[in-house]
Parts: C-alpha cells; structure tokens; sequence
C-alpha cells in the first residue's frame, strides 16, 4: 500500500487510491476502549439497504429477491428507505439470527405483502433476537 495524502481539487482519485483507501485500517469505535481495528469495507458492510440488492419500491415490482438478498448478505442492519410507495413481497423471508430490518424514522416505508391465491402465507420468520424498526407492513 502506497501512502497518498490526498488534496482537494489536486489529488486525482483514480483505482489506486480507492484501492489504498479499501485497504488503509479503519478505527471503527474511535477513542472508545475495546474498540478493534477494522478495513473501511468491512465497517460499510455492518448496514446495507435493499437498494443495494435491486429493490424498486413501487408498489408494482416484485421486491422479494432483492430482499432475501439483503438478509443473505450477513450484514447485521438492512435499511429499507422510503420511496414514496411500498416494497411488494410476494413470498416467505427469513430474517437470520440477530438481523435488524429498518426503515427511515421520519417517513415509515411500506412493505406490501401479497399472494395471488387466497389464505394466509407467512411472509416474514424471524430466528431470534430481530427487531423490526420503523416499517408499516400491510
């Protein structure tokens, strides 16, 4: 790793540096005992949003691969942001060990479960210790 210290307007930020950055350590609790050095990436990875696993959110587009995606990916917290409409769920999810799924505290976005056949489904499992946060389900 190169050690490039970074000027507004001068430095260019090419593949290089990303790279740099990808690898430099990250103190992810600052000033706080205990706390364990970690790579940038690996801090980001601890939240990722449904987005990142191609969510739409428009009350139309089914939205359940992208949300058993999210659960998958082994981040611990999976924001859903608001978009104005509802995610669609149209089939069984499980929120692994310890997962929190929240949506945006000022908006509450929807997650529309539906089914094309009658009766009830269970849409969400949750395997201990989740928390759903900030999420209308209709």
């Amino acid at each position: 790793m190169t050690t490039t210290t970074f000027q507004n307007g001068v430095t260019p930020v090419d593949a290089n540096w990303l790279n740099d950055v990808d690898e430099a350590v990250y103190q992810a609790n600052s000033g706080i005992p205990g706390s364990t050095a970690r790579t940038l990436i690996n801090k980001l990875s601890d939240t990722v949003s449904v987005k990142d696993f191609g969510a739409v959110g428009d009350g139309v587009t089914d939205d359940t691969a992208a949300f058993a995606a999210a659960l998958a990916s082994g981040a611990m917290r999976i924001r859903v942001p608001y978009t104005g409409s509802q995610y669609v769920i149209t089939g069984a999810l499980t929120v692994p060990r310890g997962v929190i799924l929240y949506g945006d505290t000022h908006d509450q976005p929807g997650i529309l479960c539906k089914t094309a056949t009658a009766g009830d489904i269970v849409f969400f499992t949750m395997s201990g210790n989740n928390q759903i946060e900030n999420l209308r389900i209709y």
